[in-house]
């Protein structure tokens, strides 16, 4: 009969007999543990999330801040000394062409005229006269001559004094929109006298400079985006119209004008607008997530899924927007992108795509 500290003995061998056998190398407990550990199920799997590659139009464009100029604009001034005997607009008025703006004290200048007019019909009826008699022999052809310059010179006088009496009343050389009113009536005015400003801002004029190495780029009707602090919220569509015949020697760029059509005046002479010229547009591009791009150094990569793998492509990108990025060479239009759980993945993994995929930006 076993004595109680003999029983204890026997039972702390067979403890240490059992966790020898567990983790003695090559033992069936410790295989079962490195089994599992490797996963006999199959090989390791990582689970991705995937997006299609989405086809859309993009513009490369390239952007620099211009000046607005009206289509026309001049300074309306007198050609003639006088007094303003009316004045015939309201400041900001928008005028046809033709409109009288101005008239200046005409009195002089009419009777001028008349007098002018009255002896040019005299020199005529004495030429008319002297002619007939001519042609009956009982006049000389020198007389004749000489009442023929006479008639001629007094033709001339009138003409200058119709153009003289045209030029007291100033009118509006083209359609547009009067600016500050710079006299007021009973004034002396003499020629070059700042009256006011007229300017046709129905179009725009936007002037702005590009690298002379975009020259080759710049296309007529090319598209044109304006924006001004004034308006945030708003674009101002146009289209490049010229491109100027010479590169400054020094900033070695050309000077582009563009047209901004501007029916209701928002936009307004020497103001400064940011413009976005489009030199180029491709109407079916392929763009991806930014967030799939994996950079190696200069390069660009992306993984996509082939047969349940991962697999790793080098691509070129094109330009960018707002978190999309175009793909121009390097991959398919059937490819589906990688954009989640890139951390630990690598070519030639086993991958297991999730059931829903990220939102495309920017779309």
């Amino acid at each position: 009969m076993m004595t109680k500290s003999k029983w204890v003995g026997a039972a702390v061998v067979v403890a240490i007999g059992i966790s020898v056998w567990a983790f003695y190398p090559g033992s069936s407990a410790q295989q079962s543990s490195t089994d599992v550990q490797k996963g006999k199920k199959g090989p390791n799997v990582t689970q991705v999330v995937t997006v299609p590659v989405r086809i859309a139009a993009v513009q490369q464009t390239y952007q620099a801040l211009g000046t607005a100029n009206a289509s026309e604009a001049i300074t309306i001034t007198s050609k003639v000394t006088g007094v303003v005997r009316s004045i015939n607009f309201t400041e900001g008025q928008l005028v046809p062409k033709g409109h009288v703006l101005v008239e200046l004290d005409d009195r002089e200048a009419k009777a001028t005229l008349a007098s002018a007019v009255a002896d040019e019909a005299t020199a005529r009826a004495n030429f008319d006269r002297a002619s007939q008699l001519l042609t009956s022999g009982n006049s000389p052809k020198a007389t004749v001559q000489t009442l023929e310059s006479t008639w001629q010179g007094a033709q001339a006088r009138s003409e200058a004094a119709r153009a003289r009496l045209a030029d007291l009343t100033i009118r509006a050389p083209f359609p547009g929109r009067l600016g500050l009113r710079r006299l007021s009536a009973g004034a002396l005015v003499s020629a070059g006298t700042l009256i006011t400003t007229l300017d046709d801002i129905s179009v725009i004029k936007l002037d702005f400079s590009v690298p002379e190495v975009l020259i080759s780029r710049i296309k007529a009707g090319a598209a044109v985006v304006a924006q001004s602090d004034a308006y945030p919220a708003r674009p101002f569509n146009g289209f490049a119209r010229t491109v100027d015949s010479r590169v400054d020697p020094v900033t070695r760029a050309v000077e582009v004008r563009a047209e901004i059509p501007n029916p209701d005046g928002s936009l307004q002479q020497g103001m400064l607008l940011t413009v976005t010229l489009v030199l180029e547009k491709r109407e079916a591009a392929m763009l991806i997530p930014e967030e799939a791009l994996v950079p190696v150094g200069e390069d660009q990569f992306i993984f996509v899924v082939e047969n349940g793998k991962a697999a790793q492509k080098k691509i070129v990108i094109g330009e960018r927007q707002r978190g999309s990025v175009e793909v121009r060479e390097g991959l398919t239009r059937e490819a589906k992108v990688i954009v989640g759980g890139l951390q630990r993945l690598r070519d030639g993994m086993t991958v297991r795509e999730a059931q829903g995929v990220l939102p495309m930006q920017g779309s």
